[in-house]
């Protein structure tokens, strides 16, 4: 799948981060990319965007990352897409079992998206996507 075409759904209760991860997804070609601000407003977005890639953060308001994990997997159509978890590093070994276990395909810290730059989350990206396109 073409990175234009291949939906990406942002999940982040920090507009800045949204707004860092979006950019940094522009500039490894990405452009069918939606945002949402908590887990809550994710799955609503899902029902009607059907996106292949779900980036998430873990801790947010009115539904955290973990429940809305598990809830996008229970969804009809919730095992046709890859969902890579973010956390910061002083969260990062707890949440990163705990979303694994929710169903989670792979897991970032989002301190290393600066020092890595956008090489890293397109690689992650590309790993879990290929999972569902066999």
């Amino acid at each position: 799948m073409d990175k234009q075409d291949t939906k990406v759904l942002v999940v982040d209760d920090h507009s800045s981060l949204r707004s860092c991860i979006s950019a940094i997804l522009g500039l490894e070609g990405y452009s069918n990319i939606r945002l949402a601000n908590d887990g809550m407003q994710a799955l609503e977005m899902a029902d009607d965007y059907r996106p292949h890639v779900v980036v998430m953060d873990t801790s947010m308001p009115r539904m955290d990352g973990i429940t809305a994990c598990k809830e996008l997997r229970a969804r009809e159509y919730g095992n046709n897409m890859a969902i890579i978890g973010m956390s910061l590093g002083n969260e990062f070994g707890h949440k990163r079992t705990a979303y694994l276990d929710a169903g989670a395909d792979d897991f970032i810290d989002k301190s290393d998206l600066a020092d890595l730059g956008s090489h890293m989350l397109d690689d992650v990206i590309q790993r879990n996507l290929a999972k569902y396109q066999a």
